[in-house]
């Protein structure tokens, strides 16, 4: 049977590109205009301004938007850094033989195969000041209750605490696989050689892991860069500003407050942000896998 390819491009290819660009191109370009303008959609009888760069301007000396960078920031690298030690303890601790390592293993793919919305519900059941898990035990050991979600002091570390909840697994399933693709041969030289224990993770076991760490950060800053869903079930923003986080105060910004100029410009200002830490990290990954090849 012959094909016809022309017939076969137009069938295929042709809806597929209109598919992608209805759903992906034209509204990143819509949005891209629209960060240039002045508009709220509150007052469509306003007249539309164009303002080139002021919408970005005036975010980059806004308080509340600044607010929200550095909540960001508080939360990215204090969750990284926790993931990533817990992680790493976790897969080393199931890369040895130990009884119910398969149960284990099946067991932490629940966190984070759950939603973050369910993630979050259930977890502001738990954080709930009266009714919640967290405080009756907290009861029973004789100590105070604790405003999870409304103290100012304790509520982003609510989220954080949630959040390592989560996606600890994850960071300790990729780094066992890396594990467990380490071939055997240098860490029997290594014996032959006197090292220790410590020696041989030092500098064997983190050196053949680099590769499967800087993906797994990589992974794990660009989630936390945008986080919303949490910050949306649990706290809102609230109490205050004192969890907003980028993507969540853009949100308020675009469909609460209707300044969609603004905060069309933010989300553009959050993509060049992640589209740079990618490209550094794409380039660490590659220099990791050439100095491998030599």
């Amino acid at each position: 049977m012959r094909v016809n390819h022309r017939s076969l491009f137009l069938v295929v290819f042709v809806p597929v590109t209109v598919v992608l660009i209805a759903i992906t191109i034209f509204p990143m370009a819509y949005s891209l205009v629209l960060s240039f303008l002045d508009i709220n959609l509150l007052k469509p009888y306003q007249r539309t301004d164009f303002v080139l760069f002021d919408n970005f301007k005036n975010l980059l000396v806004d308080s509340r938007f600044l607010n929200s960078v550095g909540n960001t920031a508080v939360f990215t690298l204090t969750t990284l850094i926790a993931e990533f030690v817990l992680g790493l303890g976790i897969a080393l601790l199931l890369n040895r033989e130990l009884a119910l390592k398969r149960v284990f293993r099946t067991l932490f793919l629940i966190p984070f195969m759950t939603t973050p919305v369910v993630v979050g519900l259930i977890w502001r059941f738990l954080y709930n000041y009266d009714l919640g898990l967290i405080n009756y035990v907290l009861q029973a050991l004789h100590l105070d209750k604790v405003l999870w979600l409304s103290d100012p002091a304790v509520a982003l570390r609510s989220i954080i605490i949630v959040d390592i909840w989560q996606w600890t697994p994850f960071v300790a399933l990729i780094l066992l696989a890396g594990l467990q693709s380490i071939p055997t041969e240098p860490y029997e030289s290594a014996k032959i050689d006197g090292c220790n224990r410590f020696q041989e993770f030092w500098y064997l076991t983190l050196y053949f892991l680099r590769p499967s760490m800087l993906v797994v950060i990589l992974i794990r800053t660009m989630d936390s860069i945008k986080l919303y869903d949490l910050v949306y079930t649990l706290t809102e923003g609230g109490p205050g500003i004192k969890t907003e986080t980028i993507s969540y105060f853009l949100y308020v910004l675009g469909f609460k407050q209707f300044f969609t100029g603004k905060a069309s410009a933010g989300s553009y200002l959050l993509l060049i942000l992640m589209i740079a830490l990618s490209t550094a990290f794409i380039k660490l990954l590659q220099g990791e896998y050439k100095g491998e090849k030599v």
